[in-house]
């Protein structure tokens, strides 16, 4: 704020001393030229007059041109930056044997560019991470390198297959950004025979329907493309798609869960049809089932004969490896295939042990904790009569073999908005797919039957509404405000002209001094008059009309800063206050908004549109104001002196008006088209980020820097018609004041002798500044009422977006200590996501007692995270309750809610700062209450050898840690809060078996006197629970201890449980 209002004072002084220099010239020049004894006519007063006018003009835009020149310096410094940093590039030597396609001698790797130094420690980074730096808002690099990988030897042979696992941090990722050539390679030899295919640890999805995903500019076959779904085991989930694999996924795969993003990337890289496959734990988001079909077909079936890098910390998968890697601490710590490393009893035998010891019942990750075999499924059709099903056994089977299943990664789209159920005519590929009734298919947030999910940006027609107006002078102050500063305007720009008119009349005064005599001609027929000054003015006289040159001078001065820290302050208080609320209303807006509104148009509103509200529009509008007063008074002392040219000015100002009505039409629609055109073009760029190490493994710059081309060539097109249009204005509006000058000129020499020399000169010399001035006012205010519409973008948000809590008046503040139990009580609980839309939950009851621990299982849409979203009131429910100690959540503020739940969720969220302030932004805590949750979290080793140890920086998402890493913070940020109830959400996903394995005793010794509430997709990390709360349909079916659950073979809890050893036996 401070350097805005530091900027806008300077630049609203550089328009407003202009007038003020050149009167205080003006009279310096008029004073020396008198005290040295010269005379003072019209002639030579107005015609110095009229030359300092001309340089208005040069003077008025010369620091404009420095300043313009200074950003251009400043912002061409900026792009030196990416433009000078060193570029990746792949990998070109050959491995010398033809059966190889990679092979790593004694290769170390870095992130970042420069040499280590003293106090870095090599600590290895996963999925790519870098450690960087935060300088100007913008990612640079260290001042040293962070090497992540020492000596590796790796040889992977063609068709080969090798499995690489190892503790969180241990380099896994960085091994295959490595081999991607993303990571500075500082000593050895690397060698690659082959095109690559890579499958990020965390899925990369981008805007655009589900076919493109999976083509990814390549040319669509239809066999191709029904192969690579098939063996990614996607076939049932695009049936459930509102348009098949037509059907638009949002930005990150917004509408997808994080099983069908990562198969989605498995599709990809199968289509892509390369030589060699680097697979990033792939298989951690999908059930057992699933992650069968996936590595039977995917892996071993349809890669057969290519060359593959299995990431994974899914253990049970290395048996059918061909080799198998362990990294430790960024080096490779033995390799060899299963039996050897079992034999050799080292680091891997360690993980399969701890694997085996904690997984008793040999489960696997999975993404609902639901695996139904064809036995399971007959049983359960026929327990639930309400569970149609309209294919006959054959589908089941052929179901069963293709690996498809109804798991939780499809419950998203009934999580994520629409629940209405309709039956259609999927198809995949160009040939229909018949679906049967029970193939429901589940709209995702705000989406439509066609497909569609995002909204379409608003674009208003017709002239700025007087709203948009009375919304900025309300945020600038009100009309007072604005009247206040009107009105100095119309001072600062008076006392100019008064300077002008105490010089004619001073002139005046001294030509009725002087005599008129003839002087005789060479013709003696004719004579002339002169003018002879025969005054000699007394010097207390000259005295009093200099001083009065300086009052005004300083009146002047006076109105002139005065009106600029009016107008400063007015505008600056509009912008910051359109800011706040913008800010205010995003923030409080409702998930719906967030999946149907593309992150560029947000961007769009918080960058270019904010930026046109701080600086040009109130910049336009300041010029604008200014050159009106100036034009306003110079046609006032033109009429003044010839008042009958106010019969040429009635047609004149016609035509302007007519002229500015067709051309500012034009302007505000091209700066309209300007400002929509730029949004596609801010998600695309930071889509590209995102994605940029998925977008080089597939060498697709060249695809992306075209329709970034395309997307800029739009936008510079309506820019540039903003441009022409004021230039096609300027030059009719020329002609205009042109015109007016012609005829001010005839005026005075047709009124030679009848009207004092001094006036004609004075409207002269107003003649001469209104020309130059007329037609840039006009363009200022078109200029400005098409800025305006920035401020009627910004308006739009701020009328249209409802706030979670607007409905609801906040009437119990709850104590202090609330909730001190943890008691929760659910009692008829119903819940849509919108008005138009059927149930996620219905009538959901429970109990549960303080300090209990609940797993909350169930297969797809059975509303498992429905409750979550209630309980955290991200959707308000339709009816029915939930207590909290005897308060209804309903009842309170959601920042007292909220504040006293902590959750760990699937997808770690980190912010751009330090450790420290990613764990306690609010400093609450002491240092050695955050030492205290990292150790418990076992990230204090890790920390402790970051540079900075708790100031440690972390990039945007943190990106400079590994996905498990990330996950580790999380849950140290909810040791740290100590909260009553405590919600996970699959809080292990990412993190191997070992720390597992740790982790979880750790939440069973630190959240001793905390109510948990577990979605379970691991079912081992339930089974420790007090109670299993099993959901389906958004109902609740079973709940009881898992001990009683399990020992009834017909419940709900033991099918599940049974499917998954199946599953895991099948693999064995």
């Amino acid at each position: 704020m401070k350097i805005l209002r530091f900027a806008g004072f300077l630049h609203s002084l550089n328009v407003s001393w202009n007038p003020v220099v050149q009167g205080a010239a003006i009279v310096s020049t008029f004073v020396i030229h008198i005290v040295t004894g010269n005379d003072l006519t019209a002639s030579k007063a107005f015609s110095v007059v009229a030359m300092f006018a001309l340089t208005r003009t040069g003077v008025l835009t010369t620091p404009k041109s420095v300043k313009a020149l200074t950003e251009g310096f400043i912002a061409a410094k900026r792009m030196q930056i990416f433009l000078q940093a060193t570029e990746s590039h792949s990998y070109s030597c050959k491995p010398d044997d033809g059966t190889v396609a990679i092979d790593i001698t004694m290769g170390t790797f870095a992130w970042d560019r420069k040499e280590l130094t003293a106090g870095k420690k090599g600590k290895p980074e996963e999925d790519e991470s870098k450690e960087k730096a935060i300088d100007d808002g913008v990612d640079s690099s260290c001042d040293s390198d962070v090497k992540a990988l020492f000596d590796i030897d790796l040889t992977l042979r063609k068709g080969q297959i090798i499995g690489v696992c190892g503790s969180v941090g241990s380099g896994k990722s960085s091994l295959l950004s490595a081999i991607l050539s993303q990571m500075q390679f500082t000593s050895g030899e690397v060698k690659i025979d082959g095109t690559m295919a890579y499958v990020s640890q965390q899925a990369w999805i981008f805007n655009d329907t589900l076919r493109e995903n999976i083509v990814f500019g390549e040319r669509y076959e239809q066999e191709r493309y029904k192969a690579a779904v098939f063996a990614s085991a996607l076939d049932e989930d695009i049936k459930q798609l509102p348009n098949g694999d037509l059907t638009e996924i949002g930005e990150r795969g917004i509408n997808l869960s994080g099983g069908q993003k990562q198969r989605v990337s498995l599709a990809r890289a199968l289509y892509a049809d390369r030589d060699i496959y680097l697979l990033d734990d792939p298989l951690s988001a999908v059930d057992a089932k699933v992650g069968q079909h996936i590595f039977n077909h995917y892996i071993k079936d349809a890669l057969k004969g290519k060359s593959v890098i299995l990431v994974t910390h899914q253990l049970q998968y290395l048996s059918g490896c061909d080799d198998i890697y362990v990294l430790k601490d960024g080096r490779v710590f033995e390799y060899g295939n299963h039996d050897q490393l079992v034999e050799a009893d080292g680091q891997y035998a360690a993980l399969i042990r701890t694997f085996h010891s904690d997984d008793k019942n040999n489960s696997t990750d999975n993404e609902s904790g639901v695996s139904y075999t064809l036995h399971d499924n007959i049983l359960e059709s026929t327990r639930r009569s309400k569970g149609k099903i309209s294919k006959g056994l054959h589908t089941r089977v052929s179901s069963q073999r293709n690996g498809s299943t109804t798991s939780e990664e499809n419950a998203n789209f009934e999580r994520r908005g629409s629940r209405k159920s309709v039956t259609l005519d999927d198809k995949l590929g160009n040939k229909p797919i018949g679906i049967t009734e029970r193939s429901k298919m589940v709209i995702g947030s705000g989406q439509k039957a066609d497909g569609k999910l995002l909204t379409k940006e608003e674009q208003t027609e017709g002239s700025i509404s007087w709203r948009t107006y009375h919304c900025y002078i309300k945020m600038a102050g009100g009309y007072g405000a604005a009247l206040v500063v009107l009105l100095l305007f119309l001072l600062e720009m008076g006392s100019v002209a008064a300077c002008s008119w105490w010089l004619a009349y001073w002139i005046i005064q001294r030509s009725e001094m002087g005599t008129y005599v003839s002087i005789n001609a060479t013709n003696e027929n004719s004579t002339e008059e002169a003018y002879i000054n025969t005054y000699e003015p007394e010097d207390t006289e000259m005295t009093s009309y200099i001083y009065v040159f300086l009052g005004i001078l300083a009146a002047v001065i006076t109105f002139t800063i005065l009106r600029c820290f009016a107008h400063v302050t007015a505008t600056l208080n509009a912008s910051s206050k359109i800011h706040d609320q913008l800010l205010k209303k995003v923030f409080q807006s409702p998930m719906n908004f967030f999946d149907t509104t593309p992150s560029g148009r947000i961007i769009n509103r918080f960058s270019k549109d904010q930026d046109e509200v701080d600086v040009w529009l109130p910049n336009s509008l300041e010029e604008m104001l200014t050159f009106f007063s100036v034009i306003c008074f110079s046609c006032v002392s033109i009429l003044i002196v010839f008042p009958w040219l106010l019969l040429a000015f009635i047609p004149f100002v016609l035509i302007v008006m007519f002229t500015y009505k067709y051309y500012h039409h034009g302007m505000r629609d091209c700066k309209r088209l300007g400002n929509i055109s730029r949004s596609p073009w801010f998600s695309h760029v930071t889509a590209t980020i995102q994605g940029l190490q998925t977008i080089r493994a597939y060498q697709k710059q060249g695809d992306f820097m075209r329709k970034f081309t395309q997307l800029l060539d739009k936008n510079t097109v309506a820019f540039m018609s903003f441009t022409f249009c004021g230039r096609w204005a300027g030059i009719r509006l020329d002609t205009i004041t042109v015109a007016t000058s012609f005829l001010t000129a005839l005026m005075t020499v047709l009124s030679h002798g009848a009207i004092s020399p001094a006036l004609c000169g004075l409207a002269l010399s107003y003649t001469l500044q209104f020309t130059g001035l007329f037609q840039l006012s006009v363009r200022l205010a078109a200029e400005v009422e098409a800025r305006m519409t920035s401020v009627e973008r910004i308006n739009f948000y701020l009328k249209t977006l409802t706030a979670e809590e607007a409905t609801k008046a906040s009437k119990v503040r709850p104590p202090d200590k609330w909730p001190s139990d943890g008691r929760l009580q659910i009692e008829n609980l119903k819940m849509r996501y919108r008005d138009n839309l059927p149930l996620a939950l219905k009538g959901v009851t429970f109990n549960v007692a303080s300090m209990e621990k609940v797993g909350i299982v169930g297969r797809t849409g059975a509303g498992k995270s429905s409750l979550g979203v209630s309980l955290f009131r991200l959707v308000e429910p339709t009816s029915g309750t939930i207590h909290i100690d005897g308060i209804n959540i309903s009842d309170i503020r959601l920042h007292d809610l909220r504040s006293r739940l902590s959750v760990i969720p699937q997808d770690p969220v980190l912010f751009v700062g330090t450790i420290r302030y990613n764990l306690d932004p609010f400093d609450e805590y002491s240092d050695d209450e955050i030492w205290q949750s990292l150790e418990k979290a076992n990230l204090k080793h890790m920390v402790r050898d970051l540079e900075g140890k708790l100031e440690a920086p972390v990039i945007e998402n943190g990106g400079n840690f590994s996905v498990g890493e990330r996950q580790l913070i999380c849950m140290a940020r909810a040791l740290l809060r100590r909260c009553k109830i405590l919600l996970l959400d699959e809080a292990t996903a990412a993190i191997d078996t070992e720390t597992d394995s740790l982790i979880q005793q750790t939440l069973r010794d630190a959240f001793t006197n905390c109510t948990m509430l577990i979605i379970a997709h691991r079912l081992n990390t339930v089974l420790n629970c007090d109670k299993i709360l099993v959901m389906d349909r958004g109902k609740v079916v079973e709940y009881d201890s898992p001990s009683t659950l399990l020992a009834n073979p017909e419940s709900w809890f033991s099918g599940m449980m049974s499917a998954t050893e199946k599953a895991r036996a099948y693999l064995a």
